[in-house]
Order: structure tokens, then sequence, then C-alpha cells
């Protein structure tokens, strides 16, 4: 490999880093007046989903206890699908985990 094949090799480097750099301006620029906005993580204090308890049945299968909007629900997760089992109002928490 010789001096010139290593420039090519650079070059082409930065033509393709390049390349998409100017996509992404493209995109945060043409994507909200094309609705493709990407949705802003939720701050670490306001989490709309908890997992409130999780057991393993076997080595492929989980339940899991969720809570949600002021629900829980009891999820069977398998690796080839996933099934609410039950759904109910949540308990209140305990003062302790106010925290």
């Amino acid at each position: 490999m010789d001096l010139i094949d290593f420039g090519r090799y650079v070059g082409a480097l930065f033509v393709t880093l390049g390349l998409m750099a100017l996509a992404l301006w493209a995109f945060r620029r043409f994507a909200p007046r094309l609705g493709l906005t990407v949705a802003a993580p939720a701050a670490a204090g306001a989490r709309r989903v908890e997992v409130v308890d999780s057991r393993m049945l076997d080595a492929r299968r989980r339940l899991i206890v969720a809570r949600f909007a002021g629900r829980e629900h009891l999820l069977l997760l398998g690796p080839q699908n996933d099934v609410v089992v039950a759904s109910a109002d949540a308990a209140p928490k305990p003062a302790g985990d106010a925290a």
C-alpha cells in the first residue's frame, strides 16, 4: 500500500462521515415538517411505567407485575409471545417508597 492508496482511504472516510453528518442535519431540519419527530426521553423523576415485581417461572418464561396509569398489570413474558394475564387498580404505595 503506497501513499496514494492511503490518501484515497482517508478521503473516502471523510466523505462518508460528511455525508452522514449532512443526513443527520437534514433529518433534524426537515423531520418536524414531515411529522417524523423523535420523542425526548422522560425526566428521571417522571417515569410512567414501573416494574413492581418479577419472577422467573422457568428458563424461558417470566411473570412481571408492572404499574402503569394507576393500574397494575400481570404480564407473562415468553420467547414467542407476551400475554397480559390480569389487570387491577394499583394499591397505594407504602409511605417508605415516597423518596
